[in-house]
């Protein structure tokens, strides 16, 4: 099987105005999407129902009345990827009791013609949710990309919306993932992510390792967001630039889930 966990540490670093850095420990699931329904661990690991840790299709790229791999498979297509596709992996956080917060989800993605893509889908605290996709244009190697792009996205309060972008992603045996933001000439700020990967069956034991983690990632964005409040890093309203917020949709959320 293909799904897992992956036990991650991640650093943030902001360099320009001000320097603030922190680190946390968190972990990841990676799941491929053919096999939802056999990893399935009634009340423990759910699919689209209340458990211990859910996987619901509306907190990823939604469309109605479809299932997230045709919401991947639409996407593709609008962006004029017609191939085959082999597998879908999405490397995500779950609800955990019924809550989740992903800053980000990668989907992983296999052709038929041994080609690969990927979608970058980042989420704000709005409820907004904007796909980047990375073509197999964009492959420096088998399971390893490199991508820059416009954010024109609302994501921090104490960033630009007209700053760039830069992933760069290797998922073969660690996972690797390191995003810079910069202006025109400057590195504003880093994340890097490191990840090893692991049998679905530390499952429980993650749990009690990394308690109500998704709860913690809300704490730390906002916990830092004060701090860089404090030291007077500039503010940017979200009513502001709305000419610069482009492609995102709302995160569409059961209320009775």
């Amino acid at each position: 099987m293909n799904s897992r966990l992956v036990k991650c540490k991640v650093l943030h670093s902001r360099i320009k105005p001000t320097k603030h850095k922190f680190w946390f420990n968190f972990f990841w699931f990676q799941i491929d999407l053919d096999e939802i329904k056999k990893i399935r661990i009634p009340f423990i690991l759910e699919h689209n129902r209340f458990g211990l840790f859910s996987l619901y299709d509306i907190d990823h790229m939604y469309g109605e009345k479809l299932t997230l791999k045709e919401n991947v498979l639409k996407f593709l297509k609008s962006n004029d990827e017609h191939r085959n596709v082999k597998s879908v992996q999405l490397l995500t956080s779950l609800r955990i009791l019924g809550y989740v917060f992903n800053p980000v989800s990668y989907y992983l993605i296999d052709f038929e013609d041994g080609e690969q893509a990927s979608i970058i889908e980042i989420c704000n605290t709005f409820k907004e949710i904007k796909p980047y996709f990375v073509p197999s244009s964009l492959y420096t190697d088998k399971d390893q990309y490199r991508v820059e792009t416009e954010k024109n996205f609302y994501i921090s309060p104490f960033s630009s919306l007209d700053t760039m972008m830069d992933f760069r992603v290797q998922y073969q045996d660690k996972i690797n993932v390191n995003i810079d933001v910069k202006d025109k000439s400057d590195l504003l700020l880093f994340t890097r992510l490191e990840g090893e990967p692991v049998s679905l069956k530390n499952l429980y034991w993650f749990f009690f390792r990394y308690p109500l983690v998704t709860l913690q990632v809300t704490f730390f964005i906002h916990f830092h967001a004060l701090i860089l409040f404090l030291k007077k890093v500039k503010f940017h309203r979200k009513i502001e630039n709305q000419h610069l917020q482009q492609g995102m949709t709302p995160w569409r959320q059961i209320q009775k889930s």
